[in-house]
C-alpha cells in the first residue's frame, strides 16, 4: 500500500485551493502535517445533561428552547439569549457578530449548546459556546469518543477542521510510518495508532481510564518530537562557523567607570564568560537568566560595547515597543559619553524616519541597534552583525529569530545571546538546553528593597482599595493593579481590567488613574506609560502586558488579580515591577474562590519567597502536566505535544533513543527529523 502521510492535502476529500491556502497559515502542507495538528482540548459530547446540573467552571453540553433574546452593551453590541429546559434556564452571551447570531437564532428554536459554565449575576451562563439549531423531534447520537477542539484556523471553523481531519484519518487507515524505532520501545503504541486515537480519543467507563489512555498515546507523540529535537540538535552542533571578535577592554573600563554602581559580582562573571565566548569561531549560543532586576540589560550593553569598535553591530531586540524605548534611551544615558552610535528601530516609526534609520544603520559598522521585531522586517539590512542579544527571547518564535540571525551576507553566524529571567529548573536545563551555555546572575544589586507580598481573596477588595488610598496613595507612591484579561468579552473567569478601572475610578475618585492594554494604538499606549514614569498617574490598571520591561522606581505596590490562573513565573515577573525604589514595597495577590489545595501551595510558595529560582524549581515539582514557563513561554524550544514539566522523565528516554540512533540506524534519522522541523530544520538552531 502506498503511504499517504507525505502526500498533498488536496488528496482529501474537502480540501480544495482556498482551503489549502488558510491551511497554509498554520505549515500545513501535507497529510501528515494535517495529523500533526492536535486538538488543544476535547469535548465530551456523548450525553446531554439537564441546565440545572451545570456547575460553575465545568463544561456543559445541554439542549433547551429559546424563551428570550435581547441585545446588551458593553464596549460593543452584544445579544444575550435565555435557555429554558425542563429543569431550568440558562444564558447564553455573543460579544460578537451579534448581527449574525440574532439572524440565526429566534424565540422558539430549540438549541444544543456546548461550552464553560460560568456563575452569572442572573444564573448560570455561557460566553460564546457553541451551538446547533436542533429540531424538537432529533434524538441524540450517543458517540463512542471526545470531540476533539483545535487551536484557531483564520477563515476555517472547528467543524471544518474536524471534518477534513476526519477525512485524512480515513485515507491512512491502517498505515504507519515508514522508519521506525518501535523494536527500542515497550508499553507504547505504535506513532500512527498513537495519532489516530489522541484525534479521537475513545471513552471508557472510567474519566480515570479515558485519562490514562490519552496520556498513553499523549506521550508516545511526545517522545517522537523529543527524539527529533535531539537529533536535529545534534545535526547541526559544531557545524557552523562564527566570528570571532576583538575585545575593547580598555572601552569597557570606560563604560564601568560611567556607571553610577558597581557590578556585582555574579555580573562580573557572567560578563567574562560571555566575552570568552564573543573571541571564539563558534558561534555564541548563550542564555543569560537571572531573577527580576538583577541587571542582566547592562552585562548585555556592556557586552555590546565590547566588540563594537572593531566594527561589528550589535542588534538587541526587544519584545515589546515600551522596552525596546526603554533599552534606548537606557543605553543613550550610559554609552553616549563615549560617541558610541545607538539607533532605535520599532513598528510605530513612520515610513521616512524608517528609511532614514535603516540606511544610517548601513552606514554605521560599530554601531549598537534596539528594536522589536521591525529588526528582522525584510527590508533591515546589517553592515556587519556580529551580536544578536535577544531579551526574553520566550516572547519570539523561532521564525523570528532565525531571520535575524540570518542578517549576515556570508554563511557566518553571529552569536546569540539570549536573556530571560524566567528561571529555568535545573532539571529542565541539564536536559534540554545542554547544547546552550547558561549563564546565571545570582544575586541582586545592593539596595534592592524586599518585597512584602500577601495573598487575599477577592471579596477583600473593597478593605484593600480603602487601605491603599490611606497607607500608599496618601504618601505620593504609585500602584500597578493587572488582571490577565481586558474585558468580560474575552470569556475568562476572572474581574477584568475594564471592570477594575471603573470599579476603582468610582471609589476614588480625586485620584488620576489610566488603563493601558494590547488593544490600545502603540502611541497611546506610550503616552500612558510617560505619565505613569512622571507620575502624573497613580494607579495604572493593566493587562500582563507590563509583566517585563517597565521600571518606575516610585511604584511601590503590585496588585494581580487571578493569580489562581497564572503561572508562577509570571507572577514574579510581575511582583519585580516594584521595589526598585527606596520606599517599602508590596505585592498583594487576589484569588477568586474556591480554590484546590494545590493552588493554595503554589500562592504559598510565591508569598514564601522571593528567588526565582526557588520558585521555579517548587513549581516544577508540584505542578505537574501544565507549563512551567506560563502560557506558550517553554523557553527557546517551542514544542507542539511535549511538555517539559509532566515528561522530563521522557526526554531523558528520548535523549538515549536518540544517541542510539545516531549510532546504529541513522537512515531513521532524517525521518524523525521531518516529521516535526520538515524543511524548517534549520529553525531549531535560532
Amino acid at each position: 500500500m502506498r503511504s499517504m502521510f507525505n502526500e498533498k492535502v488536496t488528496d482529501i476529500k474537502g480540501i480544495g485551493k482556498q482551503l489549502e491556502i488558510k491551511l497554509a497559515q498554520k505549515n500545513i502542507h501535507s497529510i501528515q502535517d494535517l495529523l500533526f495538528f492536535f486538538p488543544k482540548s476535547y469535548a465530551n459530547k456523548t450525553q446531554l445533561i439537564p441546565i440545572a446540573k451545570c456547575s460553575h467552571a465545568e463544561k456543559c453540553y445541554f439542549e433547551g428552547d429559546v424563551i428570550s433574546k435581547n441585545y446588551f452593551f458593553t464596549k460593543g453590541r452584544g445579544i444575550r439569549f435565555v435557555i429554558n429546559d425542563d429543569s431550568g434556564s440558562a444564558e447564553i452571551k455573543f460579544f460578537y457578530y451579534a448581527g449574525t447570531h440574532n439572524k440565526n437564532i429566534d424565540i422558539g428554536d430549540r438549541l444544543r449548546v456546548f461550552g464553560t459554565a460560568r456563575q452569572g449575576r442572573n444564573g448560570i451562563e455561557f460566553i460564546h459556546p457553541e451551538y446547533e439549531i436542533v429540531k424538537k423531534t432529533k434524538i441524540l447520537i450517543n458517540e463512542n469518543n471526545l470531540t476533539p477542539i483545535y487551536p484557531n484556523i483564520k477563515g476555517v471553523g472547528q467543524k471544518t477542521i474536524q471534518k477534513i481531519i476526519r477525512n485524512a484519518l480515513e485515507l491512512t487507515k491502517g498505515q504507519r510510518f515508514n522508519r521506525t524505532y518501535d523494536h527500542l520501545l515497550s508499553n507504547l503504541p505504535d506513532l500512527a495508532s498513537a495519532i489516530r486515537e489522541i484525534h479521537y480519543p475513545y471513552i471508557y467507563d472510567s474519566p480515570e481510564e479515558t485519562e490514562l489512555a490519552i496520556e498513553k498515546n499523549r506521550s508516545r507523540i511526545a517522545l517522537d518530537e523529543l527524539i527529533a529535537y535531539f537529533l536535529l540538535s545534534y545535526e547541526g552542533k559544531n557545524k557552523n562557523k562564527g566570528i570571532p571578535c576583538s575585545i575593547d577592554l580598555q572601552l569597557l573600563d570606560q563604560v564601568k567607570s560611567l556607571l553610577s554602581f558597581q557590578l556585582t559580582h555574579s555580573q562580573d562573571k557572567v560578563l567574562k564568560e560571555i566575552l570568552e565566548d564573543l573571541t571564539t569561531d563558534r558561534p555564541m549560543n548563550r542564555l543569560l537568566q537571572g531573577d527580576v532586576g538583577c541587571g542582566k540589560t547592562i552585562v548585555a550593553f556592556m557586552a555590546a560595547a565590547a566588540i563594537i569598535k572593531d566594527s561589528f553591530q550589535v542588534a538587541i531586540m526587544a519584545p515589546t515597543e515600551i522596552l525596546a524605548k526603554q533599552h534606548f534611551e537606557e543605553a543613550k544615558k550610559i554609552l553616549s559619553p563615549l560617541n558610541l552610535p545607538i539607533f532605535l528601530m520599532i513598528g510605530s516609526m513612520k515610513v521616512g524616519e524608517k528609511k532614514d534609520t535603516m540606511a544610517a544603520i548601513n552606514q554605521a559598522p560599530g554601531s549598537i541597534i534596539i528594536g522589536t521585531h521591525a529588526l528582522f522586517q525584510q527590508k533591515m539590512e546589517f553592515k556587519n552583525l556580529g551580536l544578536v542579544i535577544i531579551d526574553e527571547q520566550h516572547r519570539f518564535g523561532v521564525k523570528q529569530r532565525l531571520n535575524l540571525r540570518q542578517k549576515r551576507q556570508d554563511q557566518r553566524l553571529p552569536h546569540q545571546l539570549f536573556m530571560s529571567a524566567t528561571p529555568i529548573p535545573r532539571t529542565v536545563a541539564q536536559t534540554l538546553f545542554s547544547d546552550m551555555s547558561i549563564s546565571t546572575i545570582e544575586e541582586l544589586p545592593h539596595g534592592r528593597k524586599s518585597i512584602d507580598t500577601s495573598v487575599i481573596s477577592e471579596d477583600k477588595r473593597a478593605n484593600l482599595v480603602e487601605s491603599l488610598e490611606k497607607n500608599i496613595l496618601a504618601n505620593n507612591s504609585q500602584i500597578y493593579w493587572v488582571s490577565p484579561i481586558i474585558s468580560e468579552s474575552d470569556a475568562i473567569d476572572a474581574l477584568a481590567a475594564e471592570e477594575i478601572f471603573n470599579n476603582i475610578k468610582s471609589l476614588l475618585p480625586k485620584q488620576k488613574i489610566a488603563l493601558i492594554h494590547g488593544k490600545l494604538a502603540s502611541e497611546k499606549k506610550d503616552q500612558i506609560m510617560d505619565q505613569f514614569i512622571n507620575n502624573q498617574i497613580s494607579i495604572l490598571v493593566a493587562t500582563t502586558l507590563i509583566e517585563v520591561g517597565v521600571n518606575v522606581p516610585n511604584a511601590n505596590c503590585m496588585i494581580i488579580e487571578g493569580v489562581e490562573r497564572m503561572g508562577l513565573a509570571q507572577i514574579h515577573q510581575l511582583r519585580g515591577r516594584v521595589g526598585r525604589g527606596d520606599q517599602s514595597s508590596y505585592c498583594i495577590l487576589i484569588y477568586k474562590k474556591p480554590i484546590t489545595d494545590r493552588v493554595k501551595k503554589r500562592l504559598d510558595i510565591i508569598r514564601s519567597n522571593t528567588s526565582g529560582f526557588i520558585i521555579a524549581e517548587e513549581d516544577f515539582k508540584l505542578r505537574g502536566p501544565g507549563n512551567i514557563f506560563g502560557t506558550q513561554q517553554s523557553g527557546s524550544i517551542e514544542f507542539q505535544v511535549a511538555d517539559i514539566s509532566e515528561h522530563i522523565h521522557l526526554a531523558h528516554q528520548a535523549k538515549d533513543i536518540a544517541n542510539q540512533l545516531k549510532r546504529d540506524d541513522p537512515s531513521v534519522t532524517g525521518e524523525v527529523i521531518d516529521r516535526w522541523y520538515s524543511t524548517n530544520s534549520e529553525y531549531l538552531l535560532a
